[in-house]
């Protein structure tokens, strides 16, 4: 089975248009009231798959609630992201700073200028042809977290944030996973 970055737009396009007229069919009698409706494949899909939308909350919720659709997340994410680092070794203590796999490695740096800030420093492999434009951390209860990326500069994608922010405090996590998309 090929993954999603491998089919052409129009591909992409037209096996978005079946997810959504399926997920319609699906919920045709689902409850009236948003609250209580499961969330739809096309919300995880256009979660996934479009960096510029935020992480819509009702989601958020229902993965941590949800054990099927974390699962059917989960896959989704495999299957669309360019690049995954596993939940780090079980071996591991105290906080990360560095992730790596065979294809990439993210780091984080403290800032020279500003002591409660640090840089997240994403390497790409030399062959990378499509640079990922989206950074999931998801952690083993369902949590996630979306950032949209920059361009890359020379094969680095380089974030400033503080300390305390949650993604930071996710990438330093062992039993978080990574996906770039």
């Amino acid at each position: 089975m090929s993954h999603w970055h491998e089919w052409s737009p129009h591909e992409q396009k037209l096996a978005e248009a079946i997810y959504s007229a399926l997920d319609g069919f699906t919920n045709l009698g689902a409850a009236q009231d948003p609250t209580q409706r499961r969330i739809d494949f096309t919300t995880l899909f256009r979660c996934v798959t479009h960096p510029e939308e935020p992480f819509p909350a009702a989601l958020q919720k229902q993965l941590t609630q949800d054990p099927k659709l974390r699962e059917d997340f989960h896959h989704l994410l495999k299957k669309c992201s360019s690049y995954h680092i596993p939940r780090a070794a079980a071996a591991s203590s105290g906080d990360l700073t560095e992730r790596t796999v065979d294809q990439f490695r993210i780091r984080l740096r403290p800032s020279r200028v500003e002591s409660d800030q640090l840089y997240i420093l994403i390497e790409l492999p030399d062959e990378t042809t499509d640079s990922p434009s989206t950074l999931f951390l998801y952690d083993t209860q369902g949590g996630c977290l979306k950032q949209a990326l920059p361009a890359p500069q020379e094969r680095e994608i380089q974030l400033l944030m503080n300390v305390d922010n949650p993604l930071v405090l996710g990438l330093k996590d062992h039993n978080t996973e990574i996906f770039l998309r």
